[in-house]
């Protein structure tokens, strides 16, 4: 579910993450397509449900960046193309702000 959320949060559409979901545990996707749909119904998307649970804006912008192509962000919201994950990720490095 972790994965689903931070793909949502990169703008990965539900049919692609039901897909790698099934792909991955060799289920159908039934099982994940119901989950996001719950997730959408019930909180709004990834997003707001993330920060209702504390997860501060700027953490998810974090994610996004780490996990999307700057260009393809930018022709992403002009409409131009998919959300396209990068395929080279970053080491980890904690987005979590000191308390």
């Amino acid at each position: 579910m972790l994965v689903a959320l931070l793909l949502r949060v990169a703008g990965v559409g539900f049919d692609d993450i039901a897909d790698d979901y099934a792909r991955t545990l060799g289920c159908t996707t039934t099982p994940m397509r119901n989950t996001l749909a719950h997730l959408e119904a019930r909180h709004g998307g990834a997003v707001p449900y993330l920060i209702g649970a504390g997860v501060e804006p700027a953490q998810l912008t974090a994610v996004r960046g780490r996990l999307v192509q700057p260009d393809t962000v930018r022709q992403r919201e002009a409409g131009a193309v998919r959300t396209n994950v990068s395929t080279s990720v970053p080491p980890y490095q904690s987005v979590r702000r000191p308390r």
